[in-house]
């Protein structure tokens, strides 16, 4: 990486600004890194009024010089990875550890990228501890305390936070009659603990805007209609009862085997934006699951073309503010990993190609598409 100094550092309670119950752990951090080469993704973005942003990770983008070259090139946002989720700042009560998320957030401001917050409540991924606790007073002052003081601690620094995600299912034993995630915080608190958990938030940090994360939006098959019209009514009552959410994320972990849904997913998000809402496409990618173990090319090809008609659909909303991808490179995808999300992952073996940039950090067809997308919402 040019310029690339490996010097460690701590990052301090006092200089971070944590509480006297927070831990401060060493944490190596990258410095600045120089962005070249031709008009990357970013730059298509802000043309046409939106940021493009990908998610990373300290491990990676610290130690893998070339990668970090490349999303600096690419990326305008970096959303972590699993850095700022509450299993990771506080996996025991009173343990709080904000130093790898302030090391992603220090080497952001250095390069010259905006950061969102990613996430602040997951009913379904949380603590042992906290899973362990069926008082609804108890969970709902930890909840209160762990946004109060992580969004207070990034108060001002971040793009967007995402509040709350993934509170709604459609499929299977986890959703109850009206379509939330029958788990975690659900099963004690019901659907209190999202308003408790967006109040919290306005409160530590008044500017910054609020988003509910949510994912399943795009195919008749896997149940997009149902859950469009679930969200649709829980944004509409939630803007009925005060609660301070500013925008929806729709995840867009996109299927290439199946056709999208785009009249459907235009006039959703549509009826979202008419209620005073922004919208983020907040962790898209493209699994292969399905397809034929054709050539590269032609594999690339309808990758691109998935691509291209989903984004086209959706920038036709002007509310539409910013795209990521949940990842930038197939070196370092969900859609590969050995440990995670095999569901999404193809059949046979082979790797699937469904981000920007190959695992060679080279440009693939989906990176024109989206460039292309990006150029025609300008125009």
């Amino acid at each position: 990486m040019t310029g690339l100094d490996r010097r460690s550092f701590l990052v301090a309670s006092a200089a971070a600004g944590l509480s006297a119950a927070t831990a401060a752990a060493p944490v190596a951090a990258a410095p600045a890194v120089q962005a070249s080469g031709a008009r990357p993704l970013r730059d298509h973005a802000a043309r046409a009024g939106l940021v493009y942003g990908a998610c990373g990770s300290t491990p990676r983008l610290f130690k893998d010089d070339a990668f970090a070259d490349a999303f600096v090139r690419e990326a305008g946002m970096l959303v972590p990875e699993g850095e700022m989720k509450w299993t990771q700042v506080e996996p025991e009560e009173g343990r709080v550890d904000y130093s790898a998320p302030d090391a992603l957030l220090a080497w952001c401001q250095r390069n010259g990228l905006r950061m969102r917050g990613h996430h602040l409540v997951q009913g379904h991924a949380q603590p042992d501890w906290v899973e362990q606790i069926r008082d609804p007073r108890r969970l709902r002052d930890a909840i209160e305390r762990h946004v109060t003081r992580t969004a207070a601690h990034y108060a001002g620094k971040l793009h967007s936070w995402d509040v709350v995600n993934e509170p709604f299912h459609t499929q299977g034993w986890a959703r109850t009659p009206d379509g939330f995630r029958k788990a975690g915080h659900f099963s004690v608190l019901e659907r209190d603990y999202i308003d408790i958990a967006f109040d919290a938030a306005r409160r530590a940090d008044p500017r910054t805007p609020l988003a509910l994360n949510e994912n399943a939006l795009d195919y008749v098959e896997r149940g997009a209609e149902e859950k469009r019209a679930i969200v649709l009514r829980e944004l509409r009552a939630m803007k009925a009862r005060g609660v301070p959410i500013d925008a929806l994320g729709t995840q867009a972990h996109l299927w290439a085997r199946y056709p999208l849904d785009s009249e459907g997913i235009y006039r959703f998000l549509s009826e979202v934006a008419d209620l005073g809402l922004k919208i983020y496409v907040t962790e898209l990618d493209v699994s292969e699951r399905g397809l034929p173990a054709t050539d590269i090319t032609t594999r690339d090809r309808l990758i691109a073309d998935h691509t291209r008609q989903y984004l086209d659909t959706v920038l036709r909303v002007p509310a539409v503010e910013a795209v990521l991808t949940w990842g930038l490179t197939d070196r370092y995808s969900l859609l590969n990993s050995k440990y995670r999300n095999q569901f999404r992952q193809r059949e046979d073996g082979l790797e699937n190609r469904g981000l920007p940039l190959d695992a060679d950090l080279r440009r693939k067809p989906m990176w024109t598409a989206m460039t292309e997308a990006f150029d025609r919402r300008r125009t």
